[in-house]
């Protein structure tokens, strides 16, 4: 990213070919969700609201592999009595 200011269209370009969400690239940058959807019009980017589910699930298989790897064992407890909450 360009030092000294964060919110370029390059660096919201990069942000957007990392695929990150319109949410995670307005933190990253400091600004408001509002302002990347403005500039993301602006450049004809196509912005996700959300992860896709498959996204979701390769993060979830990475946070347990890095668990495992730490040798955190809370990843492999079982599910409350109740079951998992809905």
């Amino acid at each position: 990213m360009t030092p000294g200011r964060k919110f370029t269209d390059n660096n919201l370009r990069q942000l957007h070919s990392q695929g990150l969400t319109v949410r995670e690239i307005a933190e990253r940058l400091g600004v408001s969700e509002a302002t990347v959807l403005r500039h993301a019009r602006r450049l004809e980017l196509t912005l996700k609201r959300k992860r896709s589910d498959e996204q979701l699930s390769r993060e979830e298989s990475k946070d347990v592999s890095e668990k495992r790897a730490k040798g955190d064992k809370s990843s492999f407890l079982p599910p409350p009595s109740g079951g998992w909450p809905m």
